[in-house]
This record gives structure tokens, sequence and C-alpha cells, in this order.
């Protein structure tokens, strides 16, 4: 691989990652129904 496509699929890993941890994030912080939970 070149460096130049190598860079740019890291970069491509790095948005996916980031982007699962937005969802997992969403995901921990609503119900089912994508509700709030009411933190307490």
């Amino acid at each position: 691989m070149y460096r130049a496509e190598w860079c740019q699929f890291l970069k491509f890993l790095d948005g996916v990652c980031k982007q699962l941890i937005k969802t997992a994030m969403f995901w921990q912080n609503t119900d089912f129904s994508g509700n709030p939970l009411i933190q307490k």
C-alpha cells in the first residue's frame, strides 16, 4: 500500500471508531424507544 492510501485508511478507521463511540454513548443514555434516561 502507498502511504497516501494508508493515511486515508487510518482516517476512515478513525471516523468509524468515533461514530461507534457516539452511537454507544447515545444508547447508554437512552431507553430502547430512544427516550433519554433520567440520570439520578
